[in-house]
């Protein structure tokens, strides 16, 4: 500890040793007070401290990343008379796991688009809240994008499994799928070419499935075609507080080789909202009951008459209190509004 630090501890006095050339901060960057330090602490309340991460900054050095833990030494009546503490450099690997989090960061901003917009007719929102921050990225996606003829689609879906591997089949999907649905002009037949080209790509190591919604929407009459491969059924809010689920739909993307999958026809009518979500959201647990659309339908009915982005807050904040405050999956939601004229 002492050639990592580059001079004592701590002082006989339970402060920093004279002369002392070193410092802690939190991995944020707040410096620590010496009464905090990791040792001092101990010290003082006799506290055990395990596997803390600090920065260490010595003076006419370079700062390392610690994992640091102390515990008291007490004598026979019980009294704190010294502490002992681990110290071990693990620079190289926090520096490794900061690399590994800008690179999940980048993969998981290609899943979604940048502030989707679709015109002055429409208002939409959207979020992305993961289960895990850093290294863990998971497969949930969606897009928003004009077609060559006018239309807009809009696109959601989620792969088995969680890590690289599901994030760049997820990425595949992504971009397979807008590209059919720009060119073919068609919900059904984007999702019939994107399940025959994913299931001629799925290795026979990693089997995977995709659950994937397509929505072409004619913005001059809010008539949207859509298709849907096995993704939780999104829900039109209308102007008279009636909600309706549009649960047609196929199996998943990558299980059935030669599914054809067909289209079906929703209007939104003006002041009328689209929700699409992720089961993050449907498949909320409280202890053994789930979310469900019941629940979706219960805040839609309360509160579909907010704005997109007030929308979102509420769904995702009912969600995540029925989980008992801790959704266990990543959870994504678009809201699309036509807005009245005028």
């Amino acid at each position: 500890a002492k050639e990592i630090m580059g001079g004592p501890l701590i002082g006989a006095a339970g402060g920093p040793a004279p002369g002392s050339r070193y410092w802690f901060s939190t991995l944020s960057g707040n410096n620590l007070p010496a009464r905090e330090a990791p040792l001092n602490v101990t010290l003082r309340l006799g506290t055990k401290i395990s596997n803390i991460e600090l920065t260490i900054k010595r003076k006419n050095k370079n700062d390392i990343t610690a994992l640091i833990n102390s515990a008291p030494v007490k004598d026979s009546q019980g009294n704190i008379i010294a502490a002992v503490a681990t110290i071990n450099d693990i620079t190289e690997l926090s520096n490794l796991r900061k690399a590994l989090e800008r690179q999940v960061d980048t993969l998981q901003k290609a899943l979604i688009p940048s502030r989707p917009s679709i015109g002055k007719s429409y208002r939409i929102a959207d979020m992305y809240v993961p289960y895990t921050a850093g290294i863990e990225i998971g497969g949930d996606f969606y897009d928003v994008f004009k077609t060559e003829n006018g239309k807009v689609g809009i696109m959601m879906g989620d792969v088995s499994g969680k890590g690289v591997e599901a994030a760049t089949i997820a990425a595949n999907t992504r971009g397979t799928a807008h590209a059919f649905a720009y060119d073919l002009l068609s919900a059904g037949a984007a999702l019939t070419h994107t399940n025959s080209v994913l299931m001629a790509e799925q290795p026979e190591d990693f089997k995977f499935f995709i659950t994937l919604f397509l929505g072409m929407l004619n913005l001059e009459n809010g008539v949207m075609n859509y298709s849907n491969a096995g993704h939780p059924p999104p829900a039109v809010w209308h102007t008279d507080k009636t909600v309706e689920f549009l649960t047609l739909g196929h199996p998943p993307i990558g299980v059935v080789e030669s599914e054809q999958y067909l289209e079906h026809t929703c209007r939104l009518c003006p002041g009328d909202k689209l929700i699409l979500y992720t089961d993050g959201i449907s498949e909320a647990r409280h202890d053994s009951d789930l979310f469900e659309l019941a629940g979706i339908e219960h805040v839609l009915k309360e509160c579909g008459n907010l704005m997109p982005e007030n929308l979102i807050k509420e769904l995702l904040g009912v969600a995540t209190a029925w989980a008992n405050g801790r959704l266990m999956d990543d959870a994504a939601i678009i809201v699309l509004e036509r807005l009245e004229p005028g």
